[in-house]
């Protein structure tokens, strides 16, 4: 039913659909009424929408409700699942080695003495980082990406052809777990990360955000949010994975748990 629904026209009336609709409508209301309100606010402050607001081109014109609400929109919607669904990723592998999450957590103590961390403090928690990458190698939250449609008939070096017309896709997911690119490949270590082993890593290898002139642009956003995430709930929370889960992922638009994660949040001794 998922696969018929994806190519269904938007206008066919199916229960998804309808539920689909409310759901824009209801984000596009809820956008709309925070640009109003930013619009009327007496001191604009320094956020995203206000600097949106702000923004010229080069004629001098300022952006349309409908083109900021699209701006917004992208934020919280390319911007906020897929983070979700990394740091839900990230704590369930760090919760299935201990050893991990201890380094990292001694690399943040010693980083920030317990005070809140900054853009300034992700140079000096690479561990961090290292972290947040391997477990994006494992369970990248854009477990599929649409590359292209053949304008030509192709051969691959590995003698596959591509027919002109064919949808071509590549799958991170499938890629990253590809034993001929890492080694032990459903092994979780971060050490594959660190400053010494980036270079064994080859371009085409290791692709979460894609690649080539199409990455995606949120990619240095999206790891200072993750690392800010990680460094911050590792000083105030431990969590520790309950007994008697079996955690499979879903590979729908995006790439989450197929069940909730249950942990135990315990207060860290420092926090």
């Amino acid at each position: 039913n998922s696969l018929l629904e994806m190519v269904l026209p938007l206008w066919w009336p199916s229960p998804t659909r309808r539920r689909f609709l409310r759901g824009v409508r209801f984000l596009h209301d809820t956008v709309d009424r925070q640009i109003r309100a930013q619009r009327q606010a007496a001191r604009q402050g320094e956020n995203i929408l206000s600097r949106l607001l702000d923004t010229r081109d080069e004629d001098g014109q300022a952006m349309s409700d409908a083109q900021i609400r699209a701006e917004i929109m992208t934020l919280l919607l390319a911007g906020h699942e897929t983070t979700a669904n990394a740091m839900s990723w990230c704590w369930y592998l760090l919760a299935l080695h201990v050893e991990v999450e201890r380094e990292m957590r001694e690399e943040v103590a010693a980083a920030l003495d317990g005070r809140v961390p900054t853009m300034g403090d992700l140079s000096r928690l690479p561990f961090v980082g290292q972290v947040l990458a391997e477990a994006m190698r494992l369970y990248p939250p854009a477990w599929i990406l649409h590359a292209r449609v053949a304008q030509i008939h192709d051969r691959l070096s590995s003698g596959h052809t591509i027919p002109t017309g064919m949808q071509v896709f590549l799958s991170p997911y499938a890629m990253q777990r590809d034993p001929a690119v890492f080694a032990d490949p459903d092994r979780f270590d971060p050490d594959r990360f660190a400053p010494s082993q980036q270079s064994q890593i080859s371009a085409y290898g290791y692709f979460p955000f894609g690649g080539g002139a199409r990455k995606c642009l949120g990619e240095p956003f999206a790891m200072l949010e993750g690392m800010l995430v990680l460094a911050t709930l590792s000083q105030r929370v431990r969590l520790t994975l309950l007994p008697g889960q079996t955690i499979q992922p879903d590979p729908l638009l995006t790439l989450r748990p197929k069940t909730a994660v249950m942990m135990q949040v315990q207060r860290s001794e420092n926090s």
